[in-house]
């Protein structure tokens, strides 16, 4: 386990033609882990978030627009 004392990042998702457009942008500093192992953890995390993402937005429950929305 290492602590990461700085990292930031953002999540646009744009509408385009076919669907949304996602850009992922990250950067953190571990100190003592090599930079090429920190950028495996930052491309690998968002895709695997996506993917999780994908399979709950899929559940019954969010099938329905909620009224504060509407």
């Amino acid at each position: 386990m290492v602590t990461i004392p700085r990292a930031e990042g953002y999540w646009l998702l744009e509408p385009v033609e076919r669907g949304t457009m996602l850009t992922y942008c990250a950067v953190g500093e571990a100190p003592g882990v090599p930079s090429w192992i920190v950028n495996l953890l930052v491309f690998d995390s968002p895709l695997e978030a996506i993917n999780n993402l994908r399979k709950e937005v899929k559940k019954k429950k969010y099938q329905t627009v909620p009224d504060w929305l509407k």
